[in-house]
């Protein structure tokens, strides 16, 4: 398979932080790997190389975890149907220090966001109008 073959799932700063969507792949047989999230290019030889990034951009040390692109949609499709059978938020989740206002960006920015906080901020919501 080629690289092309596969697109941005979710960005990681470790593979250690991704362990959960790993598992969650390998049991339901979604292709995946991990990319470096920045381009390297061979400016000598006898250099290492030098990362290349975007005006404006900062670097930063990030992972990317793709997923075959004909295994994307089952991979989205299957992590929300998974998300969303959690019906009480773990008591030490940090979106339970946010304001009405905050959940609500969460909610009208959700690729800004996990589907897990996503979730979390619809519930939490909820909970607090009843």
């Amino acid at each position: 398979m080629k690289k092309t073959d596969f697109k941005i799932f979710q960005t990681f700063h470790s593979k250690g932080d991704a362990e959960a969507f790993v598992a969650f792949f390998e049991e339901n047989s979604i292709r995946y790997r991990f990319d470096r999230n920045y381009d390297v290019i061979r400016t000598n030889p006898e250099h290492e190389g030098s990362i290349l990034i975007k005006p404006g951009e900062s670097l930063q040390n990030e992972l990317a975890l793709t997923v075959h692109t004909d295994d994307f949609d089952k991979a989205h499709d299957l992590l929300q149907q998974d998300v969303e059978k959690i019906t009480e938020i773990p008591d030490e989740h940090y979106i339970l220090q946010f304001d009405n206002n905050e959940l609500q960006d969460i909610i009208q920015h959700p690729d800004e966001w996990n589907k897990h906080d996503v979730h979390f901020a619809k519930l939490l919501l909820k909970q607090r109008e009843a």
